[in-house]
């Protein structure tokens, strides 16, 4: 396990440089001076053992070992950087965030990598475990004795294949104990494959540096979240969420359609899924949340549960405009960690599962082809590149503030996208700074009068609004966007919704994190039958708008928080999806809270809610703000 190399570097690892006192961009980056090498990749097929001892299982994974050139025993890789797919994907993934590009690009920074089809996809047997530890994170801490040249795992075209002495070994682990085949390794990919790197981490102290993108904290959350109720910056609610049945029923088709695309897989009455999650999606289906079973093993499988099992450094981002793994669960795992101990840095990338292509500059992992791409010509490149070098080579790059994130109104697209040079000037002036989370202050506006928002500490009127709980019936809203490039006109059918709206502004109001509303309801039918069950407690939707001066109206990053309310009766606190944003000068805030949306299952009974704004108890709307 690798120890700061420096005094700037351990102050970074501590969180002690803040946006003001860290190093400049590029000054201590080593990396930078490196020629690229040329790599051999060799496709292998490892025999894994998975699962707890009541249900053991043999799998057989298929990777690409990717060595650069000049490496050999003699001469070691100084660490290995080991990455999966995305839902869906295989070993070969490219694209911004390609796990086998991403292989190809740090091979030719001198690592081995290998990059391997999860469990279930590309060519890989067994069943989709949805990073379960138990299962894909014993797979994939098979693959690092691997790296660190165990025997007996790997085969190439039948015959025994090991790579004993190609990567520099550690003494110790996390653990500070020592163990077997232990390799300097980093682990890289997103998404499905940014879950995997916390599934292997949490029981293999071997692992020495995590870089995942846009992944879960709690996928009950994510699947079926709740943003009523909650505590801090924590997505995890005890009240069932609301079905997101847009996003599941699209993962769903992938996981039935992976026995077709892989023979290989079990082939059974879930298709290619372990059984628990045809079970989970069925009875949602059908009842709009999650049983007290599906949200048990949704959980088991998900950091947010495990958390304190990561002792590693992790480099987390998450996508601004992403309506399966919102910014905030990056800072509930954020928060995790940086209360633990765990050294971590968070990037708000501009992109996300819903909008998928960076800025140019941003992050361009090339394709499986060498010299397609350097990771160093774009802004995160060189981010994961440092965090890499700093945590596997020992260089004492900087590390960075403790969040950055990419503010679309100080980005001024390149005249030319192809010259990479002005591409990542114009991203590294669009992305902001804070030496941690929150990144600044706050301000408040009341909710007045039933339609109107004004300054907290001034006048709130009194006033009520009211819309119609529409309960299972179809959606009588639109607003948030699940694929990419098909967002649709936001739509609330009136008599719905209830908004309040702010005067326009005089200068502009710059947000940036996770806004919420502290609201009173008064709804006496839900109140009569929210004890019964899930379906008999309140469901509505929050959304925030840019109104602009010719009254248009911008759902914003097209985000919709769905919440099951747990007592009508008392105040509620709803947080909405984390956001960075600028509310021009002469635009106006909107606050939004609807009845149904169309990405979701309507479930619960129908009834009036309203919203009483009194002086007395004022309900308030908190936007976080952009550091200055």
């Amino acid at each position: 396990m690798p120890r700061p190399a420096s005094l700037a570097a351990a102050l970074a690892v501590t969180g002690l440089v803040t946006a003001g006192l860290a190093v400049p961009a590029g000054a201590a980056v080593a990396e930078t001076a490196e020629p690229l090498r040329g790599f051999t990749t060799t496709t292998l097929r490892f025999s894994v053992e998975v699962g707890p001892p009541e249900d053991r299982r043999a799998c057989e994974v298929v990777g690409d070992l990717r060595v650069p050139d000049g490496v050999s025993p003699s001469a070691p890789a100084p660490g290995a950087v080991l990455t999966t797919n995305g839902f869906g994907g295989d070993k070969d993934g490219t694209g911004p965030n390609g796990n086998g590009s991403y292989a190809a690009r740090f091979a030719e920074q001198g690592y081995v990598t290998l990059s391997y089809s999860g469990l279930g996809f590309g060519g890989s047997g067994c069943d989709i475990t949805v990073d379960d530890p138990a299962y894909d994170g014993q797979a994939g801490s098979q693959l690092v004795s691997f790296l660190g040249g165990a025997p007996g795992i790997a085969t190439r075209d039948g015959a025994p294949y090991d790579i004993a002495g190609l990567v520099r070994t550690d003494a110790t682990g996390a653990d500070g104990a020592a163990h077997a085949h232990d390799p300097r390794v980093g682990m890289v990919g997103g998404s499905y494959g940014g879950q995997a790197q916390f599934a292997i981490a949490g029981i293999d102290p071997r692992v020495d540096a995590l870089a995942p993108t846009y992944t879960w904290n709690d996928l009950a959350h994510s699947l079926s979240p709740n943003h009523a109720g909650g505590t801090g910056t924590s997505v995890t609610s005890e009240v069932p969420g609301v079905w997101k049945s847009a996003w599941q029923g699209l993962f769903f088709g992938l996981g039935v359609a992976a026995p077709v695309t892989n023979p290989d897989n079990e082939a059974g009455t879930c298709g290619g899924y372990t059984p628990w999650i045809c079970q989970a999606v069925a009875e949602q289906a059908t009842l709009g949340y999650p049983s007290p079973d599906t949200v048990a093993h949704t959980r088991a499988v998900s950091v947010g549960s495990y958390v304190s099992r990561i002792k590693v450094p992790v480099l987390l981002s998450q996508g601004q405009r992403d309506s399966l793994f919102t910014l905030n669960e990056a800072v509930a795992t954020y928060d995790q960690l940086r209360r633990q101990g765990t050294p971590v840095r968070m990037v708000w990338q501009s992109w996300g599962h819903t909008a998928s292509d960076p800025a140019p500059g941003e992050l361009d992992t090339g394709t499986l082809e060498p010299g397609s791409a350097d990771l160093r010509d774009t802004y995160q490149g060189r981010i994961v590149t440092d965090w890499m070098a700093h945590w596997l080579k020992d260089v004492p790059t900087d590390l960075g503030p403790g969040v950055r994130y990419f503010r679309d109104w100080a980005y001024t697209p390149p005249a030319d996208p192809s010259d990479r040079a002005a591409a990542l000037a114009a991203v590294q002036q669009a992305y902001g700074r804070s030496g941690k989370h929150p990144v600044g202050a706050t301000t408040q506006l009341a909710l007045s009068g039933g339609d109107a928002l004004v300054p907290a500490g001034s006048a709130v009127a009194p006033g009520s609004a009211s819309f119609v709980s529409t309960g299972a019936t179809p959606a009588t809203s639109t607003g948030e966007v699940v694929v990419d490039g098909a967002a649709t006109p936001s739509v609330d059918a009136p008599g719905t919704f209830a908004a309040w709206t702010g005067a326009p502004l005089a200068t502009p109001l710059d947000v940036a994190g996770i806004p919420e509303v502290q609201v009173r309801f008064d709804a006496p039918l839900l109140a009569a039958t929210q004890t019964s069950s899930p379906l008999g407690k309140l469901m509505l939707f929050g959304k925030l708008y840019d109104v602009a001066p010719d009254g248009s109206r911008t759902l914003v990053k097209d985000l919709v928080a769905a919440a099951r309310v747990p007592d009508v009766t008392k105040p509620t606190r709803i947080t909405l999806p984390g956001v960075v944003h600028r509310f021009a000068a002469g635009h106006r805030v909107q606050l939004v809270l609807a009845a149904s949306d169309a990405t979701y299952k309507g479930t619960g009974l129908p009834g009036t809610v309203t919203v009483v704004d009194s002086p007395l108890a004022p309900n308030v709307l908190t936007l976080p703000l952009a550091g200055r």
